[in-house]
């Protein structure tokens, strides 16, 4: 039997990557309430405001509340206090809509947000595969998103969860709760 040298050099042997090797991916994700989760947006990795306000309140959740909760509102919105998010432009936005009811969010809160439980639900769920492109990373992403989104009883309970969130952080006066 002979054994041929492998050239690692040669092309065919070369699995390309980018410089540093990272793919990274930027998401925003929404639920309804008991309806689930319903919403996944890819973003720029490099979001700003004219995108947040065009694209993802426009966009994405007018359609989505038009869709499955009709025409007319009102609705109740809530966001955390990223600058995207409390920038004039999206006020202004939030003002030309009055239907949508934005909720008051207290200052760095994110164990308020129950999307953040969610994603606490995705990390248990991923697989740790080495993704080699964006589109890989992507599509692992909405696999993963998908499978938490077929148990609806999740967000029932996180719904059902925000009176008791709240007056946690009131018992806490503002500090850290549980959730």
């Amino acid at each position: 039997m002979e054994i041929v040298p492998v050239n690692p050099y040669n092309p065919e042997n070369v699995i390309p990557t980018k410089a540093s090797g990272r793919i990274s991916l930027m998401q925003w994700y929404a639920f309804l309430g008991d309806l689930g989760a319903i919403a996944v947006e890819n973003c720029p990795g490099n979001m700003d405001r004219f995108f947040y306000r065009d694209n993802i309140l426009e966009g994405t959740l007018c359609r989505i509340m038009t869709e499955r909760l009709g025409e007319d509102g009102p609705f109740d919105f809530l966001q955390d206090n990223a600058p995207i998010d409390t920038a004039v432009i999206v006020r202004e936005w939030f003002e030309d809509h009055p239907h949508i009811n934005k909720l008051a969010w207290p200052a760095n809160s994110p164990d308020m947000n129950p999307i953040e439980n969610v994603f606490g639900l995705m990390a248990l769920e991923w697989d740790p595969r080495f993704e080699r492109t964006a589109e890989a990373l992507e599509a692992h992403a909405r696999e993963v998103f998908a499978a938490v989104q077929r148990r609806p009883q999740i967000f029932t309970a996180l719904s059902s969860s925000m009176p008791r969130r709240i007056q946690a952080l009131i018992d806490a006066q503002g500090g850290s709760t549980k959730y």
